[in-house]
């Protein structure tokens, strides 16, 4: 996911990039909702020239990361158990 980051009075350039991280993780979600998992990796690929070259980066672009997705092999053997809300909530 590239960050395609513009000079824009309104839009500063931190926020450009936390949406493009947005759009990752919502893509993630969607993606483990339709059955896939997937891993968001980041590290010093998205910073070599040739990578950066590879996607059409401009200097003041960023990339913020590479989402892998693939079908599980397995299941999760994790199963959520929903906590006591009754301490908390009076009327739900």
């Amino acid at each position: 996911m590239v960050a395609h980051c513009s000079e824009n009075p309104k839009v500063p350039r931190w926020e450009q990039v936390v949406s493009a991280g947005c759009a990752v993780q919502a893509m993630q979600m969607a993606a483990l909702a339709q059955g896939f998992n997937g891993i968001w990796r980041s590290g010093a690929w998205t910073e070599h020239p040739l990578v950066r070259e590879a996607f059409a980066c401009r200097e003041q672009d960023e990339i913020v990361g590479f989402l892998y997705l693939g079908t599980p092999q397995l299941k999760g053997s994790t199963k959520v158990v929903a906590p006591d809300s009754t301490p908390f909530v009076r009327y739900f």
